[in-house]
């Protein structure tokens, strides 16, 4: 019995450091490319970034490096109004999606917290915690997809290609690019 209560808060702790650590932001991830016009102004409280700047979910900076990519890639107004508005889509649905994630980490905390801890409470609220976790993964995932829809042919192989890198862009704000 005691055994499988240190097994438990083993895992739990574990999985608390999985879900805090996944909530710092990445670093040096900056406001985005100026390329195109109005690309580095804030239309939204993020700008134009898939996620925003920092908070939950480690997913985000993986979402700023690829749109800082298709951005790079010289779209025209029509297409960078295209992928914003697949932005702002999946941005409103995300953000439910944090919130209840936030409700369930701190239902967890509380159960960590009883004196006799039920193993299968949290290994239930665990599991529920991974499920809108992978929910907020694959609204990312079919974003990006669709927002890789937009590019042209030619726009998407520069795309794919893994040598390529655009430039460090002039709307940068924090990141060691700025430090010169």
């Amino acid at each position: 019995m005691k055994r499988s209560f240190v097994s438990l808060i083993a895992i739990a702790a574990a999985g608390l450091f999985a879900v805090t650590a996944n909530a710092q932001p990445s670093p040096g991830m900056g406001a985005g490319s100026n390329s195109n016009p109005g690309i580095c102004d804030s239309s939204g409280p993020h700008g134009p970034q898939m996620g925003g700047g920092g908070g939950h979910m480690g997913q985000r900076g993986n979402a700023k490096v690829m749109l800082h990519r298709i951005f790079a890639l010289d779209l025209t107004s029509e297409q960078a109004t295209r992928v914003r508005a697949i932005q702002q889509n999946v941005e409103k649905q995300i953000i439910p999606k944090r919130a209840t994630l936030d409700v369930k980490r701190i239902e967890l905390r509380e159960l960590m917290h009883q004196t006799n801890v039920n193993q299968r409470a949290v290994t239930n609220k665990l599991k529920e915690i991974n499920d809108v976790r992978g929910e907020i993964a694959q609204l990312r995932v079919n974003a990006q997809l669709e927002a890789r829809g937009v590019l042209t042919g030619e726009q998407l192989e520069r795309y794919l290609d893994a040598s390529w890198r655009p430039e460090t862009s002039q709307c940068r704000t924090n990141g060691p690019a700025r430090r010169r």
